[in-house]
């Protein structure tokens, strides 16, 4: 059985009344809403919230610490040229990346290669843009460290740690040096040694060829140390009739330099006898 009730009267003016008390509530916080929005203040530039700093806006990274006289000295521009297997092939805007700076003569020597290329070669301290992870983008690491301190040593623990491409000009004793990782790097060793311009006589867009001996250095006997990934463009028949043309010698580990080009300090050197000692000794 289904008992219908029945409201009353009095029971239907309670509960309007109750949907007005709502409805004044409802409206009372409605004004209260406008008048707030009302009084809000207008966003100007004053009272706008800051942006976040750009990138662009970062500390300037600190100059390069000063380097020992003997460190400032430039590539010349023949010593590109035997990486002139590699290079030819890169595509025409390729970002080179010399981390050390001396007098930016190697921006000049890399276009003379690929002229639309582009060279970052910035006086800034490259060991403080690793730690900070400021490192610019590139394509291609070329450089010639300074050869005191730990620099070389840095220098290939960076190049080393890196997937792109890198060729280093480093004395021919870095390879029986602990630091050496000879099975990630071959070697292009020159005939000749590679003669070094002193940076207080290099001139902005200058081939500083031709000048006074005393301009002029070659402590040591230098090889470019290359990544793996660089050594497939000599060995191919255009880069050995290259390198037979250019007096070099590729090296692909240790036991491939020839014995005349081994450092003093290498075991594995043989001396010569004493009658070509004797000659050497005249001829100098």
């Amino acid at each position: 059985m289904v008992i219908i009730t029945q409201q009353t009267p009095h029971s239907k003016t309670k509960l309007s009344q109750k949907q007005k008390k709502l409805a004044k509530r409802r409206r009372a916080k409605e004004r209260d809403a406008l008048a707030k929005a009302s009084n809000a203040p207008v966003p100007t530039k004053k009272n706008a919230p800051p942006n976040p700093q750009p990138a662009s806006s970062l500390p300037p990274l600190p100059p390069a610490p000063p380097s020992s006289s003997l460190d400032s000295c430039e590539t010349p521009y023949y010593a590109y040229a035997y990486l002139s297997p590699f290079l030819l092939t890169l595509p025409p805007k390729t970002v080179f990346y010399d981390p050390y700076f001396c007098s930016g003569l190697v921006t000049h020597n890399l276009k003379k290669l690929l002229p639309k290329s582009t060279t970052i070669n910035s006086n800034v301290d490259f060991y403080a843009a690793i730690e900070q992870n400021r490192i610019p983008t590139f394509d291609v690491l070329i450089t010639n460290p300074p050869y005191s301190g730990t620099h070389i040593s840095r220098c290939l623990s960076f190049c080393l740690s890196e997937p792109k491409p890198f060729a280093c000009l480093l004395p021919s004793y870095v390879y029986n040096k602990d630091y050496h990782q000879n099975d990630q790097m071959f070697m292009i060793i020159p005939k000749r040694r590679v003669r070094y311009v002193k940076s207080h006589v290099v001139e902005a867009k200058s081939d500083v060829t031709g000048r006074d001996d005393r301009d002029w250095t070659a402590p040591f006997h230098s090889f470019w140390f290359c990544s793996n990934s660089i050594l497939p463009h000599y060995l191919t028949s255009e880069g050995q009739n290259f390198c037979k043309e250019q007096d070099l010698i590729i090296a692909r580990n240790i036991t491939e330099i020839p014995n005349e080009f081994r450092d003093v300090t290498d075991l594995q050197k043989k001396r010569k006898n004493p009658k070509q000692r004797k000659r050497d000794r005249k001829s100098k």
